[in-house]
Parts: C-alpha cells; sequence; structure tokens
C-alpha cells in the first residue's frame, strides 16, 4: 500500500511539518 504525501499535505503544511521535526532534533 503506497500513499502519495501531496494527497494528504498541501506543501507549505508539509514544510512546517519538516522543519517543525527538525528543529526538535537539533
Amino acid at each position: 500500500m503506497s500513499i502519495r504525501l501531496d494527497t494528504d499535505f498541501d506543501d507549505a503544511e508539509l514544510k512546517s511539518l519538516i522543519s517543525e521535526s527538525y528543529e526538535l532534533t537539533q
């Protein structure tokens, strides 16, 4: 089963999730 991220997230939402996750690892 494959899930396309763009069906669940728009770019802005995805980028904010990525940046939040990245900041948590710092």
